[in-house]
């Protein structure tokens, strides 16, 4: 399974939980408005950082082996900013759909993405990049972090 296909199940799976058994409504009408720039957000981080990743020359694929480290632009925030973009448009999508199940979603994407793609990701890059990507580690997070 590549990451694209783990998100793209997890939009169906937050649609047909939406529809067949959405919950408790949980957000108001004006709340949910936010869920659109909640998204929409997460859709120009995802891209911005998929934009920047290839103007480096790194792969997209997952445990393809890197020639560098990419650590500017939104990686200087964010080691895994494709993956959290995922996870905002997800949870905006949730935000919009105002009903709880949806909210099963993001989370469960953020834990499937963290054990099947970004620790064996992490554990390639420190392999390879050696001393260069555990200083960038331990000064970025792995979702969020501080900017050097």
């Amino acid at each position: 399974m590549s990451p694209p296909a783990a998100f793209l199940g997890a939009l169906v799976a937050q649609q047909a939980l939406h529809f067949l058994l959405p919950g408790p409504r949980i957000a108001p009408v004006p709340l949910q408005a936010l869920g659109l720039a909640v998204a929409m957000g997460g859709a120009l981080l995802h891209g911005r950082a998929a934009r920047h990743f290839k103007r480096r020359g790194a792969p997209l694929a997952t445990l393809e082996a890197p020639d560098g480290l990419v650590t500017d632009g939104p990686f200087r925030w964010s080691r895994n900013p494709m993956y959290l973009g995922a996870v905002l448009i997800l949870a905006g999508i949730a935000l919009l759909y105002g009903t709880l199940s949806p909210w099963l979603v993001p989370p469960a994407f953020a834990v499937v993405a963290a054990r099947r793609f970004i620790l064996p990701e992490e554990r390639l890059l420190s392999e390879r990049l050696g001393e260069p990507y555990r200083l960038y580690r331990s000064t970025v997070g792995r979702w969020l972090g501080r900017a050097r």
